[in-house]
Parts: C-alpha cells; structure tokens; sequence
C-alpha cells in the first residue's frame, strides 16, 4: 500500500504502549487515514508489541543494534511503501496532529534537492 508519510520509532526496554512517541501516535494517525503508517523499530531483548492499530508495524529486533540499524530498517519500509516522506523519533518524541498535519501539506517534487526537514526542539 502506498501511503504518504512513514514514521520509524525507535523503543529499547520499553514497552510501547508506555512510549510517549507510540502513545501520542496513536491518538493522532486515525485523522490522517491512510497517508501515514507507523514503523515501531524495537531494539529490546524481549519483544512485546500490545498494540492493535492497523496503521502500526512492529519489528522485534530481539538484540541492541543500534539506531543505525533502526533508522536503515524504517528507510526500507518507506521505500517499499512508497513513502515520499520518513521521520524518525525516538521513545520519548512526542508527536500533535497538528505536527502530522504540517508534514501532510508538504510537497516535495520528484526531483528536489531537499533532503531533511528539522523540528522546531523546545527544552523545558
């Protein structure tokens, strides 16, 4: 299936239900039907998913490889899907709808040169 935005979300020892990124997520991919799809990456020993979202993936890695690792496995996904757009968050991202909305409205042409947007970070 062809979707627009892939996100790739980073978890170790963490369940994702307990991730604030996996969280936030899920309270804001159902406005967006069918253009964004969620790649939960989880580099923890033990595996465990718990999450019945049919706009969420999970890959268990079962060993620490590493973001790298990560980050190449959510690129292939996006490519396979035919994302045009991949982000990638951590456990403890925190994602709005008006965050997913903003990257919906984004048009990149085929040929651009662009090749990284960057949030806005705000520290507390």
């Amino acid at each position: 299936m062809k979707i627009d935005i892939l996100v790739n979300v980073v978890i170790y020892k963490t369940l994702p239900v307990n991730s604030i990124a996996v969280s936030s997520l899920l309270g804001c991919v159902g406005y967006f039907e069918g253009r964004i799809r969620v790649v939960v990456y989880d580099n923890s020993p033990v595996g465990e998913w718990g999450v019945a979202d049919e706009n969420f993936e999970y890959f268990a890695a079962k060993d620490n490889n590493g973001l790298a690792c990560a980050y190449n496995y959510g690129l292939q996904r996006a490519v396979d899907s035919g994302a045009f757009l991949l982000v990638t968050l951590d456990q403890d991202s925190v994602v709005s709808k008006e965050y997913i909305a903003a990257l919906c409205r984004i048009e990149v042409e085929q040929d651009s040169c662009i090749a990284v947007y960057c949030p806005k970070i705000i520290a507390s």
